[in-house]
């Protein structure tokens, strides 16, 4: 159960740095020109190491979510119950007849 929380956790936040990488790899880097007269940006480029790194993260925190989830759904259901805890809950009844009266209770 702690593996699958501790993957779900990671791959959210792989997911969400690899989709912030990706999505900053795009026109990232501008190019100047000097001709004309005119001085200014006349091209943009994208960042591809950027951009292949963005999408490996994001992939790979999505396989984290996509195996985390499952392994803290079925390791919740596998932990055993304490000592501690009560199997039933207490319960008292109450029982009147002609004539007399019982009360019991049970932890």
């Amino acid at each position: 159960m702690l593996g699958g929380i501790a993957l779900t956790a990671g791959g959210t936040i792989a997911f969400f740095a690899g989709t912030g990488l990706l999505a900053s790899a795009s026109e990232r880097y501008e190019i100047y020109c000097d001709f004309g007269g005119y001085t200014g940006i006349c091209d943009t480029r994208t960042d591809g190491p950027r951009q292949v790194a963005g999408a490996l993260v994001s992939i790979g925190g999505g396989i984290m979510l996509a195996v985390g989830i499952p392994l803290w759904i079925i390791g919740g259901k596998k932990v055993p119950a304490t000592a501690d805890a009560p199997e039933a809950p207490a319960q008292t009844t109450l029982s009147l007849g002609p004539g007399s009266a019982a009360l019991q209770t049970r932890f």
